[in-house]
C-alpha cells in the first residue's frame, strides 16, 4: 500500500449522522515494517491478524463531530 487510492474508494462514508449529538471518530494509524498482502474488502480481522507483530508504532487521532 503506498497510500494512494482512488478519491472514490476514500472519499464515501456509509454510517449515519449522529442526530443531534456530539459523536467521537477514532482513527488509529500503524507504522509497520512490511507491506501487507490483503485482498481488497477484508475485514478488520483480518487486518489485525496481518499486523501482528509488525507494528513498529501506533497512533491515535480522536474528532469530535458536533452538529450545529
Amino acid at each position: 500500500m503506498d497510500g494512494s487510492l482512488p478519491k472514490e474508494e476514500v472519499a464515501r462514508y456509509g454510517g449515519s449522522v449522529p442526530l443531534n449529538k456530539t459523536h467521537t471518530y477514532t482513527i488509529t494509524l500503524y507504522a509497520l515494517d512490511k507491506e501487507m498482502d490483503l485482498k481488497k474488502g477484508f475485514y478488520l480481522n483480518e487486518l489485525y491478524d496481518a499486523i501482528d507483530g509488525h507494528v513498529l508504532e501506533k497512533t491515535v487521532l480522536k474528532a469530535k463531530y458536533i452538529k450545529e
